[in-house]
């Protein structure tokens, strides 16, 4: 169990899975001795730089942490039940905690380890989203399966990434994210200098549709 005292609370979602989560960043407060015996007063002080703890919004502990943040109280949490994570944000590396209520795709189970989802999400256009929401029901009708380059796992979801088509232009390629939790699909795009940290598996033997966007580029 750690102390805190809470410096800001976001309210924001999960990107993939859309899930409601708190960002709340937290500074560890330090407590003085000062030979105070026999005194339930601890003085403490606290710094002005936080760490970043994800919480799902709806849960009781996020209600619980804003309620003592409303009334300046220290918030006491077991670091056992959150998973803590490196990431890089503009540039610098960051240590942020996802605490178990919080549904990850488990990068660090897959062939994804290396990537983070800032690295591999990217703006499509509408044109571009056009043409490969045609090309994925085109592979949703052949009785063979796409291509799959990745399957991410945690510990009770899982999702695909099919890959669909190569722009030489731009030098991405580009896939349809599906997962079990959601209805949603989401187009990303997967910069070439990282394609080749993923390991790419067929899951059909046969030839099949996709083959020929990353072959030939996004055809007219």
């Amino acid at each position: 169990m750690k102390d805190f005292r809470v410096l800001n609370i976001v309210d924001s979602e999960m990107e993939v899975t859309n899930q409601r989560i708190a960002i709340i960043e937290l500074v560890e407060v330090e407590y003085q001795d000062f030979g105070l015996l026999n005194s339930d007063y601890r003085p403490y002080i606290f710094g002005s730089e936080g760490k970043r703890f994800i919480v799902d919004f709806n849960s009781y502990l996020t209600k619980s942490i804003i309620e003592k943040a409303q009334n300046e109280e220290i918030v006491r949490l077991n670091l056992s039940e959150f998973r803590f994570r490196e990431e890089i944000k503009n540039g610098q590396r960051e240590e942020i905690a996802y605490h178990k209520n919080v549904h990850l795709i488990g990068f660090e189970e897959t062939p994804f380890d290396s990537l983070q989802l800032d690295d591999i999400s990217y703006s499509i256009s509408l044109d571009l989203n056009k043409r490969l929401e045609n090309a994925f029901e085109d592979l949703k009708e052949d009785t063979t399966n796409p291509l799959v380059i990745a399957h991410l796992q945690s510990s009770d979801r899982k999702a695909n990434v099919y890959l669909v088509a190569k722009d030489p232009n731009d030098k991405m390629y580009y896939g349809i994210l599906e997962t079990e939790f959601t209805d949603k699909r989401q187009l990303m795009g997967i910069p070439e200098s990282n394609i080749h940290a993923i390991e790419v598996r067929e899951v059909s033997m046969k030839p099949f549709g996709a083959k020929k966007y990353i072959e030939e580029g996004i055809k007219e």
